[in-house]
């Protein structure tokens, strides 16, 4: 466990346009995932799992994730910022990080993944094969959410993958443990730009890699039906651990609750509301009476009107939803501007259909062949 408490842990951003309906690239780690931000969760978890050292590039215009950060207090875990310039590739990031590593073998986790276990069995099996690189991967699903998977053939050594499964297609899932010679490998090749490219053009070099199905350590938030089913898993998680009663008839203060169902403690739900579960009712979310919602999430300061129907949804903050209005499986992004979602695994539709100046990338506060990366405390 000493030699897992030094090791440290970089937080790689990846650019990832899914989620722009709900964030722009450098502040998804602030979506919440129930009642905190993505980056909490994985900051709790890695506290937990006896790391001590986090690096975290962020974008110079990244103000709110830098404020947010100040926030944070985990015993034990020390948190360092990097200033990084938007244009720096994954394997440029990493390799300018090299001084502030200090020598040491060192984790990288994607700005995508959502750790929901710690990570010592998988710093364990990395020691024990004493390879040079541990690459978490994941089963492709059989749709077309991933457009950057890559297809793995059976070149390395496998672990915790169904043996029964011989044509299996998987992609890295943005969990890694490198050694620090994999830096030497870096004058081989300059091209590859992102990490996953990088890597897995030395497949084929004998004792290199090492591949491992870490269903059980993480999952990703890369579009809206991960996020969703990110707050789904939360709120489930949460009766299975605190036994809560899974129908809450309500009173004179408090709504008809049938389900999993979260209401942050600034939220405001009128007792003649009903709420099927799983729900996530965000911070200074108002509910009228009358209003049903169901299988859905609500964001910061949202306003639903009396006797609103929402099933299967997701509504952005600051939201105002008219009274007698119904809502199904639709992102709902303002007062005027709502999109179906057609299908949790289909939210491709919804990116098609986002108009393109609301997703516009900001400027860059720095000319382009500017390339800087600082290390503060």
């Amino acid at each position: 466990m000493p030699l897992m408490q030094n090791t440290p842990v970089i937080i790689l951003p990846r650019n990832n346009t899914s989620l722009r309906p709900l964030a722009e690239d450098s502040d998804k780690l602030l979506l919440n995932i129930g009642d905190r931000p993505l980056i909490y969760h994985n900051l709790k978890m890695l506290a937990d799992s006896g790391m001590r050292h986090v690096f975290l590039p962020i974008q110079s215009d990244n103000e709110f994730l830098k404020a947010y950060l100040q926030t944070v207090r985990l015993p034990g875990l020390t948190i360092r910022t990097c200033t990084v310039d938007d244009n720096l590739g994954e394997i440029e990031v990493l390799s300018n990080l090299q001084r502030a590593i200090g020598g040491r073998r060192f984790f990288v986790l994607t700005t995508d993944v959502l750790l929901h276990n710690d990570l010592t069995d998988f710093y364990n099996t990395h020691m024990r094969l004493k390879k040079m690189v541990s690459a978490g991967i994941r089963q492709l699903p059989f749709d077309t959410r991933l457009s950057d998977a890559i297809f793995i053939a059976n070149l390395v050594e496998q672990q915790n993958i169904n043996p029964y499964n011989y044509d299996w297609h998987h992609y890295a899932c943005g969990l890694f443990l490198f050694e620090n010679e994999i830096f030497d490998e870096l004058t081989f090749n300059k091209k590859e730009q992102t990490l996953a490219a990088f890597l897995f053009s030395y497949l084929t070099k004998s004792n290199f890699m090492h591949l491992e199905d870490v269903e059980y350590l993480c999952r990703e938030i890369r579009n809206l039906d991960d996020f969703m089913h990110a707050n789904f898993n939360w709120v489930r998680r949460c009766y299975s651990t605190k036994k809560q009663q899974f129908i809450n008839a309500g009173d004179r203060e408090s709504p008809l609750c049938v389900g999993e169902v979260y209401i942050d403690a600034q939220a405001r739900v009128s007792a003649k509301a009903v709420l099927i579960g799983p729900v996530v009712i965000g911070r200074g979310c108002k509910i009228a009476d009358g209003a049903v919602v169901q299988r859905s999430v609500l964001r910061g300061n949202v306003t639903i009107g009396r006797h609103v129907v929402l099933q299967d949804c997701i509504v952005n903050r600051d939201a105002n939803i008219p009274a007698d209005t119904r809502h199904s499986s639709k992102l709902i992004l303002d007062d005027s501007l709502n999109l179906r979602l057609d299908d949790f695994k289909q939210v491709s539709g919804v990116l098609k259909n986002y108009p393109p100046h609301l997703g516009q990338k900001r400027d860059m506060l720095f000319p382009t062949r500017q390339k800087r990366l600082n290390i503060t405390v």
